[in-house]
């Protein structure tokens, strides 16, 4: 059974306890599955319908009750939806590249799956994207490498972000993470290029003369 996008799977249900007044009965009934992929691997949730209690033994009430369960939980099932279709993407995208004869070397493949890595990431943990874009991008085949290739066609948006953050850091005298001569060896001689011609008597012990 399918439904505003999950995939439902039913299994017959035995001794299910219900209350009936004060007291509790059995009764059968079937358990529901909720599946983010048609595959059936990605599970959202599971509930319970007792016959004679919340459905009858008939289709109609079976499909009314789960369309109604699913109505009730909708937005939060999307939700789990979304970030499981992401991780099968994300999966099947690097289990692809790593057994691909298309990329010439390691590196090269670590770039691509990090690329993807990254868009997955973003998506996985924001709570700014809305249901109905979040239903768009779930139905697209391969959605992470849809973002991606339009990510890449952007060239000049990633390079004015980066020339952005070049000027920034210069501006800031930014150096969250040290100079690289704080980890050179003190040991060794430095000898540094003198601007405008002016020669030092003495540079790093060494005549300069």
């Amino acid at each position: 059974m399918r439904y505003r996008g999950f995939y439902i799977d039913e299994c017959e249900m035995y001794g299910v306890v219900r209350e009936d007044g004060e007291k509790e009965v059995e009764c059968d009934g079937i358990m529901f599955t909720i599946y983010a992929d048609s595959d059936y691997s990605y599970e959202i949730d599971n509930f319970i319908g007792g016959y004679g209690f919340e459905i009858e033994q008939n289709q109609e009430s079976i499909e009314d009750f789960v369309r109604s369960y699913i109505d009730s939980e909708y937005e939060e099932y999307k939700e789990i939806q979304f970030k499981l279709i992401l991780e099968k993407d994300y999966n099947s995208y690097k289990y692809d590249v790593l057994n691909s004869d298309y990329f010439s070397d390691a590196w090269e493949t670590a770039d691509e799956i990090a690329s993807i890595q990254r868009i997955y990431k973003y998506l996985k943990d924001s709570s700014d994207i809305p249901i109905k874009d979040m239903e768009y991008i779930i139905s697209l085949n391969r959605p992470l490498e849809n973002l991606s290739c339009r990510l890449k066609l952007n060239e000049k948006q990633f390079a004015a972000d980066v020339n952005l953050a070049v000027k920034s850091m210069i501006s800031n005298q930014d150096c969250s993470y040290g100079y690289a001569t704080d980890y050179e060896s003190s040991d060794e001689i430095v000898i540094d290029k003198v601007a405008d011609g002016q020669t030092p008597e003495m540079n790093g012990g060494m005549d300069m003369h």
